[in-house]
């Protein structure tokens, strides 16, 4: 059911759906990085290198930041857990071990893995209006942030210098700056604030090798901070092996794959337009926001909440039915919670049978009453 959708790209109890509800590079893994992960599984009768040596060597050179500056993590999620924990664990042992209060802040409507780890560790959750955010204002108290960027379901994101202006006039805020979809936008380069964090020691940049290169099923994230400590102590929080041979394999060829981001980007900038035309013009859809990454995220009028996924569901096709995500009418207030939904850009073909499959909805399934 759709009212239970945490996550997409849920494939195993629904065997050979095509699923859209991950947003997956569309040109799937390079072969390089299949060959490595290989490799490394082959050599996995060895514990994996706690320290991923020849991985951190690989991501510095490329990123063009020091190797210290680097914390490797099973997954982005991973990393995204275990902030909250570092923060609040330092907070109570400055008071003593007193009850303390640590307060977390969100740009609604966000990743749902933001607002999971601040709650399990504790965290009081503020929301924070995204124009608030974009003009350097957030909660006074507020000890961490994290901004998808781009943000997650919706696409809306932040310059470079609007961050760096967030973290000069919150310098007592921790500021986790989520960039996994950001290399599938032309203006990647421009917009990335690693460059920024050895000058705004507050910044912290997430990556994560999930959705660019295809691998989500090798879990592989990185977190990126100038701050020494906070880099040692989320190191400690994290188990001693948590990333995987195969995964360091990958993720150490994945990162002289430029030619293959590339041309991703090209096809994107060609197909991700059409698709968006093609949607908006859906007689259901009322609304597509525009995405610099590889999904986009509609809101349909629909005859009850849920029911386009139902339909497409019932056609073996699976999108992500956005209800899940809390603050969906922050967006649009029109609109409401509900009729949201968030579409992967896959293929041409595939994309083609998504669409086809959205006009029979429009005919047959009486979606709009």
């Amino acid at each position: 059911m759709s009212d239970f959708q945490v996550h997409g790209g849920d494939v195993y109890r629904r065997r050979g759906i095509l699923d859209f509800s991950a947003n997956i590079n569309p040109l799937g893994m390079p072969e390089s990085v299949r060959e490595a992960a290989i490799q490394g599984v082959c050599g996995s009768e060895y514990y994996p290198d706690p320290e991923a040596e020849e991985l951190k060597a690989a991501c510095a050179q490329a990123l063009g930041v020091s190797e210290d500056m680097l914390v490797m993590g099973n997954g982005a999620a991973e990393l995204i857990r275990a902030i909250p924990e570092v923060l609040c664990a330092k907070r109570r042992k400055r008071s003593g071990g007193s009850p303390v209060t640590t307060v977390g802040g969100l740009v609604l409507p966000c990743f749902g893995e933001y607002a999971a780890g601040m709650r399990l560790s504790g965290m009081d959750i503020r929301e924070i209006a995204f124009e608030d955010a974009k003009d350097g204002k957030i909660p006074e108290g507020t000890d961490l942030v994290f901004l998808g960027n781009p943000s997650n379901p919706d696409g809306r994101w932040f310059t470079r210098r609007e961050l760096t202006k967030l973290a000069a006039e919150n310098p007592q805020t921790r500021l986790v700056i989520d960039e996994s979809f950001l290399p599938f936008a032309r203006e990647a380069g421009e917009v990335t604030c690693v460059p920024c964090l050895r000058e705004w020691r507050n910044l912290a940049v997430i990556r994560s090798f999930t959705k660019i290169y295809a691998m989500p099923g090798l879990r592989l994230g990185i977190l990126l901070t100038a701050d020494e400590v906070f880099g040692r102590q989320v190191r400690e929080w994290l188990q001693p092996w948590t990333v995987s041979l195969p995964a360091q394999k990958a993720g150490t060829a994945a990162l002289l794959e430029n030619g293959f981001v590339r041309r991703t980007v090209a096809f994107l900038e060609e197909e991700r337009p059409r698709m968006a035309r093609e949607i908006g013009d859906l007689p259901f859809v009322d609304r597509v926001f525009p995405s610099p990454a590889n999904f986009l995220l509609f809101h349909v009028r629909e005859s009850r909440p849920h029911r386009l996924y139902r339909v497409l569901l019932e056609k073996n096709i699976q999108v992500r039915d956005c209800s899940s995500f809390a603050g969906m009418s922050r967006l649009d207030l029109h609109a409401g919670e509900t009729g949201w939904y968030r579409t992967a850009i896959r293929t041409r073909e595939e994309n083609e049978k998504l669409l086809e499959t959205m006009r029979e909805a429009a005919d047959i399934l009486d979606i709009l009453r």
